[in-house]
């Protein structure tokens, strides 16, 4: 969800014309970060192994490293940001 905003309130300073100003770049980094964050906290091959299926659980998203668990929003958030941020990467 953070990201989602993140990539909102960039999209509002391009909209703007502030998306140059250190806030902008500052914000800009944020994303980028963000996203960094998100893929390398997905699930794959190598982290799934012990997971009750793990083939169902391959790109998901987990609530967070001590919470191993995956809902539907997590996935549904970190996918929309990632979407919704490619423009700007």
């Amino acid at each position: 969800s953070r990201s989602e905003t993140t990539v909102s309130s960039y999209a509002m300073m391009l909209r703007r014309g502030t998306a140059g100003s250190d806030e902008g770049r500052a914000t800009l980094e944020q994303i980028r970060l963000g996203m960094q964050f998100l893929l390398d906290h997905q699930i794959h091959d190598d982290s799934a192994y012990l997971m009750a299926n793990p083939e169902s659980a391959r790109g998901g998203f987990l609530m967070s490293d001590v919470k191993r668990y995956i809902r539907v929003d997590f996935v549904q958030h970190s996918c929309s940001a990632m979407l919704r941020a490619i423009q700007y990467l």
